[in-house]
């Protein structure tokens, strides 16, 4: 499981970083087609030693939230990002969250973390995530990319990936891919 969810001192097919990391926090983007299981692997990871400290941004494609809650026993620091995927809406809702998390957790609202996994909607191009955090300096001062993960269903991922375009964007970008 550490492979997959590396620590500041990222290993093999971590991202590299253009300046020194520093007090950054490590944000891990978990992506995969829908049905996939992010959620569970998400949920595996929060159960580990590794995953303790870690807060969590789920973004759903709907009205009523179901990934959210799944994980909010796993960790408290759950925020739900609802009813669109954070592709197709505005990144301003991205970035209000990530700064609302690091003034919460300053002020002692929410409990400390060291790191922030983004779960994505089953229809997500990752990009546009990637592309905030590359081109907003404050999320730079504050945050960087750590990793891409991409969940594949192994009973019909390959078919997933011939029919929708979503499904191949979210494998070229990944830095792993979880089958």
């Amino acid at each position: 499981m550490q492979e997959l969810f590396p620590s500041p001192a990222a290993g093999r097919f971590g991202r590299r970083q253009k300046r020194e990391r520093g007090a950054r926090i490590p944000v891990t983007v978990v992506t995969g087609f829908l049905g996939a299981g992010k959620t569970t692997l998400v949920k595996h990871f929060l159960e580990t030693p590794e995953g303790r400290g870690t807060a969590v941004l789920v973004n759903e494609f709907g009205e009523a939230g179901i990934d959210d809650a799944l994980l909010r026993d796993s960790s408290e620091k759950t925020v739900l990002l609802g009813n669109g995927c954070l592709c197709c809406n505005f990144r301003s809702d991205l970035q209000m969250a990530l700064h609302r998390l690091v003034v919460d957790r300053e002020r002692g609202v929410i409990p400390a973390f060291g790191r922030i996994v983004i779960e994505t909607s089953g229809l997500a191009d990752p990009s546009p995530i990637l592309t905030t955090f590359a081109t907003d300096r404050a999320l730079g001062a504050e945050f960087f990319i750590e990793a891409v993960i991409t969940v594949i269903a192994a009973a019909d991922g390959d078919k997933t990936v011939k029919k929708f375009a979503e499904a191949r964007r979210q494998i070229m970008l990944a830095d792993r891919i979880v089958i």
